[in-house]
């Protein structure tokens, strides 16, 4: 338009898809996800072996303490009180800075997430679903823990476990797009690169 001298504007045509936003306390209540209090995403949990760094929760007061949430009982029990004890006990175990792969492996298998559908049901199970992840270490994780799953153990349903970051080949990236046969759900886990790159 005017503002940039009488341009020509352009319409490009496309589609939207409605977006639902849930938050953990909702995966929490669909699961009924009880926390292993040893397992590395627990306060005072076991670290990771290896090269990995894993969670240092013993400076609390680091430069993310601002940004973690304010989980005092108090605050969720007012926060969190419509949620049943089983939600607020997690809640208040959780080390806020970890990834709960148990939980996201959980949502991901069987009929968890129609479940979270308006009113607690959506129309039929998803065909696909996409996971974003921090990094290509965090995406394998996820794909090797679903490939332990009776779900997702065999073929064809473990051959639609789908990394995506941006060290795959351009031929494995193009592989998100391709329709998996019925009855077998897609499943993406991707960094960014999803939203930027593709």
């Amino acid at each position: 338009g005017r503002y940039f001298g009488g341009a020509p504007a352009l319409t490009v045509p496309g589609r939207t898809f409605p977006v639902e936003t849930y938050f953990l306390e909702h995966a929490l209540q669909a699961t009924r996800h009880t926390l292993n209090p040893s397992a590395e995403w627990a306060i005072g949990g076991a670290r990771p072996k290896g090269k990995g760094k894993g969670v240092d929760t013993s400076d609390r007061e680091s430069l993310d303490a601002p940004k973690r949430e304010d989980l005092t009982p108090l605050t969720i029990q007012t926060r969190y009180g419509s949620f049943n004890d089983n939600v607020q006990t997690t809640l208040a175990r959780l080390e806020q800075d970890a990834v709960n792969y148990e939980l996201l492996v959980q949502l991901l298998v069987g009929s968890t997430l129609p479940s979270f559908g308006k009113d607690g049901a959506c129309e039929g199970r998803p065909s696909g679903v996409l996971v974003f992840m921090s990094g290509a270490k965090e995406i394998e994780q996820v794909q090797e823990l679903l490939w332990q799953t009776p779900e997702f153990c065999m073929p064809p349903a473990r051959n639609w476990v789908l990394p995506l970051h941006g060290s795959l080949p351009t031929e494995d990236q193009k592989r998100v797009f391709e329709r998996p046969p019925a009855g077998v759900r897609k499943i993406v886990i991707a960094t960014n690169v999803a939203e930027t790159a593709i």
